[in-house]
């Protein structure tokens, strides 16, 4: 009965080696806060800072991490070096990627490689793998500098150990790559990994496939890729890749030469039945892509505009859908549409490629055409700026295993209960709303929702105790307050009357 239990809890337990998203930070406008953490553990989606100490370490786009089964942050990176779950570099974790391009960023704390970073667990279950790209200036003839991928590297970190063991190991030298377009899927067998990459050729370039299984990690063959124009220079960190959540898609895009979607077979790692759609053309050099956790619609942006693609019409072309265009929000500079990652939570979250406050995410991406609902900047970071930061994640749940839980809400855009109350007068109100909140806060910031989840209002107030809230303009029907400080949310609602 024992080993039932034990089986049956394996079985039904799902897999969290995404549960926490580290994002890059600007810390300047709050000393201290180097980064975030975006934490899906306990239902909820919690968003919170950290710092690290007294380096000067950054995370920029080049950034992956991964938890245990159970969501506890494990280890991340930054293309320069490997950290633990108490953010510093652990040990023999520095100097990752080493040469000229290390030493000119790295001191910065940032590697510059769009998407240059996996980390996957070894099928043996001893440590981690920690693939990454690593680049090179080379001087052209007329002596002007370039920086090229030559190199795929990996680094082992063991569990038992606790430390990096392999570092900067080469497993493709030959070749240049592109950067981005760097994914992994577990193998039909749910315990290995296909690691695709692509070559870089102005003349044609192919997708090398690599395997990592119970023996290590071998190059498993060149395949010729059918949409050579993607494979130049102008494409290279442009877009993004991905498969899709039940394993049986691999899609492609590249704003410049559009989506390539394909059939994929875990089990031999085959791509099948390529179809290409020609959407946005000369779009943005930078462009992201997802498809959604029912694996029926892919997700494609140009920094100006997000469409959705549906898989189910014979004919793609007849499947596009508009579903959201740029806004002009800048905060700082201006808050594109672009990289994508698919959350644990069932939403799609996408990054610009600029500097922000805020993300967007699509917070129904199982739907079709604006029922999805397309939320433009709507999750902020309330401590700072994020640099266009977004985790790298494969698809982690097979075998029976639910692709993502929607049953986790959020402390930013759909209302739960707080342990903590606010004293909000008069309710209802037509005009004004007092907020009373302790006095002691620190770095207090304001946040209200109408009952769909959109943020209306988002900014700081002073530690005095009280807030007097003008609501005027709001239209009639009930609102949440958030009075959020030093990771704890107190929480309320009103109602706005004419």
């Amino acid at each position: 009965m024992i080993l039932i239990f034990i089986f049956c809890l394996t079985v039904v337990g799902q897999s969290k080696y995404d549960y926490q998203w580290i994002f890059g930070n600007d810390p300047d406008p709050t000393p201290g806060v180097e980064a975030l953490i975006l934490d899906f553990n306990g239902n909820k989606r919690t968003l919170y800072p950290f710092n690290f100490g007294e380096t000067d370490d950054q995370i920029d786009f080049n950034q992956a991490s991964i938890c245990d089964h159970d969501g506890k942050l494990l280890y991340y990176v930054n293309g320069c070096a490997i950290y633990d779950s108490t953010f510093q570099v652990m040990e023999n974790g520095e100097d990752i990627n080493p040469g000229e391009v290390h030493e000119e960023f790295c001191r910065f704390g940032i590697y510059p490689v769009l998407g240059g970073s996996l980390l996957l667990e070894d099928p043996t279950g001893l440590g981690v793998y920690y693939l990454h790209k690593n680049d090179v200036w080379v001087e052209d003839q007329n002596g002007s500098t370039d920086v090229t991928f030559p190199d795929l590297m990996y680094s082992y970190i063991s569990y038992s150990e606790n430390k990096v063991i392999k570092k900067n190991i080469r497993i493709d030298s030959i070749r240049y790559k592109q950067a981005g377009y760097f994914e992994s899927i577990r193998h039909e067998n749910n315990i290995d990994w296909w690691v695709f990459d692509f070559v870089e050729d102005e003349y044609g370039g192919y997708l090398a496939k690599f395997l990592i299984d119970s023996t290590g990690i071998q190059h498993f063959e060149d395949w010729d890729y059918p949409n050579k124009e993607s494979l130049n220079e102008s494409c290279s960190s442009a877009g993004q890749s991905c498969f899709s959540p039940d394993g049986s898609l691999y899609a492609r895009y590249c704003s410049l030469t559009g989506l390539d979607v394909f059939d994929f077979d875990r089990e031999t790692s085959e791509l099948s039945n390529y179809r290409h759609l020609d959407i946005f053309g000369l779009g943005e050099n930078f462009s992201g892509l997802a498809i959604s956790p029912n694996s029926r619609f892919i997700y494609v942006s140009d920094g100006d505009m997000l469409m959705q693609v549906d898989l189910w019409e014979e004919q793609l072309f007849n499947g596009v859908e508009l579903v959201g265009e740029y806004n002009g929000t800048a905060n700082p500079f201006p808050a594109k549409i672009v990289w994508m990652q698919i959350g644990p939570d069932c939403r799609i979250y996408i990054v610009s490629s600029n500097s922000s406050e805020s993300m967007h995410y699509i917070d129904s991406p199982n739907e079709k055409a604006s029922a999805c609902n397309f939320m433009q900047n709507g999750l902020k970071f309330p401590y700072s700026i994020n640099p266009g930061s977004i985790p790298n994640h494969p698809v982690f749940r097979f075998d029976g295993e639910e692709v993502c839980d929607s049953t986790i809400t959020s402390l930013f855009n759909i209302p739960i209960e707080i342990s903590y109350d606010l004293d909000l007068y008069p309710n209802p109100t037509s005009d004004v709303l007092n907020i009373d909140y302790p006095e002691d806060l620190h770095r207090t910031v304001l946040s209200i929702m109408d009952i769909s989840g959109m943020i209306v209002e988002f900014h700081e107030i002073d530690y005095s105790g009280s807030y007097r809230l003008s609501v005027d303009n709001y239209k009639a029907g009930i609102y949440i307050v958030e009075v959020i400080s030093n990771q704890t949310v107190y929480s309320s609602r009103f109602i706005k009357i004419d």
